[in-house]
């Protein structure tokens, strides 16, 4: 279930994230503005994921992710290319 995947997923992505910020930190390497940011963008995502759990159905979200990762990828090859 796509649904019990991305819990963990964001589990694990949280978790991996907390380990990095603290090797980071203890170099003095963190950008403090861009935490703000993604935290706000984290905080305002987990917030609408948790309001419209139930209301997506199950294929509305697998057609949004696999069109996330397909967007992404393609950036990716793109900033490969011609970086």
């Amino acid at each position: 279930d796509p649904r019990i995947a991305a819990g963990t997923n964001l589990f694990i992505g949280f978790f991996m994230g907390s380990l990095g910020w603290v090797g980071h930190a203890t170099k003095g390497e963190v950008d403090y503005p861009l935490l703000v940011m993604m935290g706000a963008a984290a905080m305002i995502g987990s917030y609408l994921g948790a309001r419209l759990t139930g209301r997506v159905s199950l294929n509305s979200l697998i057609l949004t992710m696999g069109v996330v990762l397909l967007v992404v990828g393609a950036l990716l090859v793109v900033r490969g290319i011609f970086n």
